[in-house]
């Protein structure tokens, strides 16, 4: 198998686990949720790509947004559908939505499962989806090199870390960045951005 079905194998083995865990790190960066969706239009049109099970879909959804979630696991898109969450199932390097359809696009903690060499395309595809001064809050996890990790209930994913000058590079290629922030769960540092494509 390749990078994208091993990596899908682990989220549909364990996706009661990843439920649970995601639910933990969205109470933990609650305040950080929070602070993103102040910056949303009123009644924004939100797309959480590689939405895993939901869980900051729903916040958006009970802070009265429209939220669509994207994954490419059946498995946790049922857990998005028990939270009462529309989905559709995609494969985000391969998105296939119109133009200017979204005020936000959301992308937590998933582009990271992306080998670098394909990471400037979907930035690419995601410009193209959000509306005029659209914005985009995309997360990375922080540190050098790419490959596979073992997950430790079985099987492995792929990950791509970044350092906080090879983000900004890549985004601003695309996007302003109007807000940043970090975050560190279990040891491990995340980098947020907030950009805009007003340009």
């Amino acid at each position: 198998m390749g990078y994208k079905e091993e990596t899908m194998e682990v989220y549909d083995r364990f996706s009661d686990v990843f439920d649970k865990k995601f639910q933990e790190y969205a109470d933990f960066i609650k305040e950080k949720l929070e602070r993103a969706s102040k910056k949303f239009p009123s009644k924004a049109k939100i797309i959480d790509i590689g939405s895993g099970t939901g869980n900051h879909a729903l916040f958006f959804k009970q802070k009265g947004f429209d939220v669509l979630c994207l994954d490419f696991s059946d498995k946790v898109l049922n857990h998005c559908k028990e939270k009462g969450l529309n989905t559709i199932k995609m494969d985000f390097e391969e998105l296939n939505l119109p133009e200017k359809s979204f005020d936000v696009v959301w992308a937590y903690t998933s582009l990271l499962h992306i080998p670098k060499k394909n990471i400037e395309k979907v930035i690419g595809k995601i410009k193209e989806i959000l509306k005029d001064k659209g914005l985009f809050v995309v997360s990375f996890k922080e540190g050098e090199g790419e490959g596979f990790v073992d997950f430790k209930e079985g099987g492995r994913r792929w990950f791509s870390l970044y350092t906080n000058e090879e983000a900004r590079e890549l985004l601003e290629r695309h996007f302003d960045i109007i807000d940043s922030w970090s975050v560190c769960i279990n040891d491990k540092t995340f980098l947020d951005y907030v950009c805009t494509n007003s340009f």
